[in-house]
């Protein structure tokens, strides 16, 4: 996840996410969203990033539940949606990123992006 461009961060902050081995549970990680990328690092000084999900190509819908944000896959052929779920430490926290995301998902559909 290398980016040497110029990154427009739009919402950051830390949050939960579950982590991907086989015993779930859930992991802080400092995220960034902008530029039509969700990065996300292990804090918000490490440099390295450990992972981005492109909202464009990748999800298809942001959902709000409470302190979770739900991020909707996009289907691929013959697979299941998929679902990456995160935890804010808040309401209002979380509406904060849900709102964000959905501004940049609405942002990106109304210039014909996808």
């Amino acid at each position: 996840c290398v980016c040497m461009c110029v990154y427009q961060v739009v919402v950051a902050g830390m949050l939960k996410r579950k982590s991907t081995g086989v015993v779930k549970r859930w992991q802080s990680r400092y995220f960034q969203a902008g530029n039509n990328m969700i990065r996300f690092y292990e804090t918000a000084k490490r440099k390295k990033c450990l992972g981005a999900i492109d909202l464009m190509s990748a999800v298809s819908e942001v959902q709000g539940d409470k302190k979770l944000i739900h991020l909707l896959m996009s289907q691929q052929s013959g697979d299941d949606q998929k679902l990456i779920s995160l935890q804010a430490s808040s309401e209002a926290e979380a509406t904060k990123w849900v709102n964000a995301l959905q501004g940049m998902l609405a942002e990106q559909a109304a210039k014909g992006v996808k």
